[in-house]
């Protein structure tokens, strides 16, 4: 208080107003540093009808539980033809909706918002999000930006197999990604998944890389890529157990070089594929095939339980259309064994993901597989 007193001599006023005025900016940096923000990439140059995610990290920098609230109070598009939409990290809301519902966060957690704008024919769109903890009197503003403009040559490329795909309650669907680093310079390519809308826990997903799946819970695969080189990954979708059901994974690939990240959303609907339907006190296996991928040829383990008479197989894509038929149906193994059943002439058909159903009486076997060159 003495080096208050002699630094600024005045009334006792004066005096408090100072020490109001520093509570008041302690009170401010205690508001501020209870979410930490930090957006990524918050400028984006895409061709013109493209789609990107910005990214934004919040961090709980506090010991206990806070509620975050995330406003969006700037929409400046062009025109029409722009579109945005907001995504807590535990629900995505419709494009009309600014304010979206207060969520928890934990200390130490970090949970921000994605936002995912369409873009439009011609010039830039700027979104301004207020993020904050509920009863903050300063939340933390966020400028984004998004412009129609010149991508750059790209030195990373990226394919997937499909986006789409049907699925039979409780199947396992996969979709195949490719990567290729085109430049002369290694890369440490991410993998990450950005957002999963099931619309129960009886859906799952998990990352893998060839055949090493990482843990569902993990959500981010780093890939080192020497030059020249291309690999694999691959997003797993469990399907659920309702007829009619759709479930929605976003993927992002940044090859983090300064390029723009590719984005995937994968979905799979729950319907029975090929409009199979079965009869009661029939049996459903998941069946087993290799190779997997393929370019010609399969071969479909079928289940122990297969009575050697076999109905029919049929192999479909992923709109349900039957694409062939067989039967040459072989003989079922000794001791009640199951038996391979070769798929040939696949060398016809594009590349792509496809399904297999084989029937016999009381038993039937389904699976998918891919096909690529």
């Amino acid at each position: 208080m003495t080096f208050l007193r002699y630094r600024f001599p005045g009334t006792r006023t004066t005096l408090l107003v100072l020490i109001l005025g520093w509570f008041g900016a302690m009170h401010r940096l205690q508001a501020q540093s209870a979410l930490e923000v930090v957006p990524e990439r918050p400028s984006r140059t895409m061709p013109a009808g493209g789609y990107t995610t910005f990214n934004i990290a919040a961090t709980n920098t506090t010991g206990k539980p806070i509620d975050v609230q995330i406003i969006r109070i700037v929409n400046d598009y062009p025109d029409s033809t722009w579109e945005t939409s907001v995504c807590a990290p535990d629900k995505c809301y419709d494009k009309a909706v600014d304010t979206l519902d207060p969520y928890e966060l934990l200390p130490g957690d970090a949970g921000g918002p994605q936002v995912h704008v369409f873009l439009g024919d011609t010039g830039s769109a700027r979104i301004v999000l207020s993020i904050g903890a509920v009863g903050d009197p300063e939340p933390t503003l966020v400028e984004l930006q998004a412009k129609v403009g010149v991508v750059p040559k790209p030195e990373f490329l990226v394919e997937a197999d499909s986006t789409e795909s049907l699925a039979f309650e409780g199947d396992t669907v996969q979709f195949w990604v490719l990567l290729r680093n085109i430049s002369d310079d290694s890369m440490h390519v991410r993998i990450r998944r950005l957002e999963t809308d099931f619309p129960d826990s009886s859906w799952g997903t998990s990352l893998c890389h060839y055949e090493f799946c990482a843990a569902p819970a993990e959500d981010t695969y780093v890939v080192d890529m020497a030059r020249h080189v291309g690999t694999f990954f691959v997003l797993r979708v469990v399907a659920g157990g309702v007829l009619g059901d759709t479930g929605q994974v976003e993927v992002e690939i940044d090859p983090q070089n300064g390029e723009e990240p590719g984005y995937f959303r994968c979905s799979v609907i729950v319907n029975g594929v090929s409009g199979v339907h079965y009869t009661e006190g029939s049996h459903v296996f998941q069946g087993r095939a290799f190779p997997n991928p393929t370019s010609e040829n399969l071969q479909i383990i079928l289940p122990e339980r297969y009575a050697g008479k076999l109905v029919g197989t049929e192999v479909s894509a992923a709109d349900g259309s039957v694409l062939m038929r067989l039967h040459d149906i072989p003989e079922a193994g000794d001791g009640g064994a199951g038996a391979e059943l070769t798929v040939s002439g696949l060398e016809h058909l594009p590349p792509g993901r496809y399904f297999y159903r084989t029937e016999s009486d009381g038993t039937m076997t389904t699976g998918s597989f891919l096909i690529l060159r």
